[in-house]
C-alpha cells in the first residue's frame, strides 16, 4: 500500500487530497443505521470494519487539513463497510432434522440448550374417532437418555382426541424397546401412506408413553393404549399400539364384546393410519350390526281364555304325526312330555316373552364361529331395533299382544363352509331351519358367522334349557342375507301350510300375526322335544325374508306351571 505522505507533490495538491479523503471518510461510514447499505445487511448481522478501515474524525467547527494524513489508498471496495455473514443456527446433531416447524428455523433457545444440544419440541398427535368420544389418562413414558419429556394434556378437539407432548427429538432404541415391551407387535405406524404398516415394531423412537384409553359410548370401556414418536426420511412419524389390540385382516383392532353402545353393538375399535403423519382414525372398520327379530305373545292377552294344557299339546303332536312330520319315536317322546304336564289350564306361569341369552355376549371360543379374517364383537339381546315389519306392516291391534325383541350380532360378513360345518356340528341330530330358504334346503352351504346360546322364557323359571344356535348366510340368487336357527333338542317338523297350523295355535295374537305376515304361504317350524315350544318362520325366498327382518316367532305351550 502506498503512503501518500511519501510522494512528492505541490502543497496545494496534498491539501486537496486530504480534504477529499476527509470528506470521503465522513460519507463512507454514516453515523446512523438508516444510511447503511440495505442490500447487504441482515437483522442478525453485526457490522464490523476491516482492520485497515479509516477512522472517522471527530467533527470540528473549523476543520484544518493535516499536512500529513496516513490513510489507505482510495480503493473504493476496501473503503466500503464489510458485513460479516450471519452465524449458522446452533443446533445439536442429536436433533432430528425433520421436526415439523423446526425445519429451517433459527431456534431461540437458552444458553444451556445451546451448550447441551437439548431442546424440547411441542408435539401433537390425534385420534380421529367415529365411534364416540374418547378419553385418555396418562400413566407412564420412556424417552431417550438426557432428553426432556412432559406429557401436557389429552383433550377432545372437534370429535378428535388430541395428545400434547413437550419433548426432545433424539432417536434411540431405548424408548422403542420400551414401547415394544408394552404392546408387542400389536401396532400401527402412521408414516405418510406408503410407510404405514401394522404388526411391526419400531427400531428407534424419540419417546413413547402409555395410558388408559376410554370409549365413552361403549359403557366407558377402558383399555391400555400407547403412542410413540420417531423419525423416518424427512419427517417425524407416530406409532400406536396396545396389549389388548390385535391385527385382524391388516387392521389393528380392540375387541370388547362385553361393552356395547346404545344400539347394543359390541365394541370393535380399529385404529387406521391416515394421510397425515400425526393422526390416526378410530373406526368400527368392517363390522356390521346384524339383527334377527323375535316375536312372542304377551302374557296379558295369552291368558284371555282358559286352555287345557294336555289337550292342546296332544292335539298338536297327533296332527304332526298323522301328517308324517314326526316319527313314531319322536311322538312317543313327546307323549311322555305331555303326560308330565300338569292337568290344569294355563295359569300365570305362561311366559311373558322369550329372550336370547349367552355367556359373555357369545364371545367365548366355544360359543361362536366366524370366517377367517373377520371381526367378531359378540351377540346380545336388543330392544334398540325397530324393524320395518313392526313399524309399517303389523296392525296396532296385533302389536299390543306381541313382544318385539331382537338379537344383534356385531360381526363382519364373509361366508365360508367352515362356519356352516361348525353350526351343523352344534345342532347334531337336532333340527335346523332357514329363514328365507325353502323346505328342501336342510342345511346351509356357507355362513358368515354362527353362535349358540339359549332361548329363555321371561317371567317364569323354566325346568328346560332351550339351547339354540343362530347363523347368518347369504343367498347369491336373491343377493340377500338370511338366517338359520336350530339346536340339538329341536325337531324340524318341515313345511306347514297356515291352514294346518293355525287351528292348533290357540293364542289369538300369534295366530293373527302369522296370518297377517305370511298370508296364504307356508311356514317352517322347529318344535322343542321336551317343552313343546315352537319356533316358526315364513317359508319364502331370502329377499322377502330380509324384507321382514328375518323374523322368527317363538311360542311356548304351557310347560312351566308347578307340577302336581
Amino acid at each position: 500500500m502506498v503512503n501518500l505522505a511519501s510522494r512528492r507533490a505541490p502543497r496545494t495538491i496534498s491539501v486537496g487530497l486530504a480534504a477529499l479523503l476527509t470528506l470521503t471518510a465522513c460519507t463512507a461510514f454514516p453515523p446512523s443505521d438508516e444510511a447503511a447499505p440495505a442490500a447487504t445487511a441482515t437483522p442478525e448481522a453485526d457490522v464490523v470494519t476491516p482492520d485497515v478501515a479509516v477512522q472517522t474524525p471527530e467533527p470540528d467547527p473549523t476543520p484544518t487539513p493535516t499536512p500529513s494524513v496516513t490513510a489507505p489508498a482510495p480503493v473504493m471496495p476496501e473503503a466500503s463497510p464489510w458485513v460479516r455473514p450471519a452465524p449458522a443456527p446452533v443446533m445439536s446433531h442429536d436433533v432430528a432434522p425433520g421436526a415439523g416447524p423446526d425445519i429451517g428455523t433459527v431456534v431461540d433457545v437458552a444458553d444451556e440448550e445451546i451448550e447441551t444440544g437439548v431442546h424440547a419440541h411441542d408435539d401433537v398427535a390425534y385420534l380421529q374417532s367415529d365411534i364416540g368420544e374418547l378419553a385418555f389418562d396418562f400413566q407412564e413414558s420412556s424417552v431417550t437418555d438426557g432428553q426432556p419429556f412432559t406429557f401436557v394434556d389429552a383433550s377432545s378437539v372437534e370429535g378428535s382426541l388430541a395428545f400434547e407432548v413437550s419433548a426432545g427429538h433424539k432417536n434411540t432404541a431405548t424408548p422403542a424397546d420400551w414401547f415394544t415391551h408394552q404392546v408387542g407387535r400389536n401396532t400401527v405406524n402412521d408414516g405418510l401412506g406408503f410407510h404405514s404398516a401394522t404388526g411391526r415394531t419400531p427400531k428407534d423412537l424419540h419417546y413413547a408413553f402409555c395410558g388408559d384409553l376410554t370409549f365413552h359410548a361403549y359403557d366407558d370401556a377402558t383399555t391400555t393404549a400407547c403412542l410413540g414418536q420417531g423419525h423416518t426420511g424427512l419427517d417425524n412419524d407416530w406409532w400406536f399400539g396396545g396389549p389388548d389390540f390385535e391385527v385382524i385382516d391388516g387392521h389393528l383392532c380392540h375387541i370388547d364384546a362385553s361393552a356395547a353402545d346404545d344400539d347394543d353393538r359390541g365394541l370393535a375399535a380399529c385404529v387406521l393410519p391416515t394421510s397425515v403423519a400425526n393422526a390416526f382414525d378410530v373406526r368400527t372398520a368392517s363390522t356390521h350390526s346384524n339383527y334377527v327379530t323375535t316375536y312372542s305373545p304377551k302374557l296379558d292377552t295369552a291368558l284371555s281364555e282358559s286352555i287345557e294344557t294336555r289337550a292342546v299339546a296332544q292335539n298338536l303332536v297327533d296332527t304332526l304325526y298323522e301328517k308324517e312330520l314326526i316319527s313314531k319315536t319322536e311322538k312317543t317322546a313327546l307323549d311322555v312330555a305331555i303326560r308330565a304336564l300338569p292337568d290344569t289350564t294355563i295359569t300365570a306361569e305362561l311366559p311373558t316373552g322369550w329372550t336370547f341369552h349367552c355367556d359373555h355376549a357369545c364371545a367365548d371360543d366355544d360359543q361362536y364361529a366366524i370366517s377367517d379374517g373377520q371381526i367378531w364383537a359378540g351377540a346380545r339381546a336388543s330392544d334398540a331395533y325397530s324393524s320395518w315389519l313392526w313399524d309399517e306392516l303389523i296392525p296396532g291391534a296385533v302389536k299390543k299382544d306381541l313382544n318385539n325383541t331382537s338379537v344383534n350380532a356385531t360381526a363382519g360378513r364373509h361366508g365360508t363352509s367352515d362356519v356352516a360345518e361348525w353350526m351343523v356340528d352344534q345342532v347334531g341330530d337336532g333340527g335346523m331351519i332357514g329363514m328365507g330358504s325353502s323346505n328342501g334346503t336342510a342345511t346351509p352351504g356357507s355362513l358368515n358367522f354362527a353362535f349358540c346360546g339359549t332361548l329363555d322364557p321371561d317371567g317364569v323359571d323354566s325346568h328346560v334349557e332351550h339351547d339354540v344356535c343362530l347363523g347368518q348366510g347369504h343367498t347369491v340368487a336373491d343377493d340377500a342375507n338370511n338366517w338359520w336357527v336350530g339346536g340339538e333338542d329341536w325337531i324340524d317338523v318341515g313345511s306347514l301350510s297356515l291352514h294346518d297350523l293355525l287351528p292348533n295355535v290357540h293364542n289369538f295374537a300369534i295366530r293373527d300375526f302369522v296370518d297377517v305376515v305370511i298370508g296364504d304361504g307356508d311356514v317352517r317350524m322347529l318344535l322343542h322335544r321336551e317343552s313343546l315350544t315352537a319356533i316358526i318362520t315364513a317359508e319364502t325366498d331370502a329377499l322377502d325374508s330380509g324384507f321382514v327382518d328375518n323374523m322368527m316367532i317363538v311360542a311356548g305351550v304351557e310347560v312351566f306351571a308347578e307340577r302336581d
